[in-house]
């Protein structure tokens, strides 16, 4: 198995991922959707464990699977707020940039 540098972004629609060799070769890459919902005007929000977790894990397995990963680099929306609890639990939507409430 070949070392590579996993990169993620963690974005508005979706989830892309990329494994990429020591010499800046794409060996694989993935890319989750998941729905930005707009609830109300000037509200944008997401399903903060579909955005920011399943669809996190989901990428990794993707483009991880067959490698060894040597590293990750993540990039993500910013700003957004996704606020968990103690155990990591979203205590509600995630709050998307251009959100009124926000």
């Amino acid at each position: 198995m070949a070392d590579v540098t996993v990169g993620l972004d963690i974005g508005t629609t979706s989830v892309k991922a990329v494994a990429v060799n020591a010499d800046g070769d794409v060996l694989t890459r993935a890319r989750v959707p998941h729905e930005v919902r707009t609830p109300a005007a000037g509200c944008f929000e997401h399903d903060v464990n579909q955005a920011w977790r399943s669809g996190v894990v989901e990428a990794l397995r993707r483009v991880a699977g067959n490698f060894t990963v040597a590293a990750v680099n993540v990039a993500a929306m910013v700003p957004s707020l996704g606020a968990v609890d103690g155990a990591g639990r979203a205590l509600g939507p995630g709050l998307l940039y251009g959100d009124k409430r926000g």
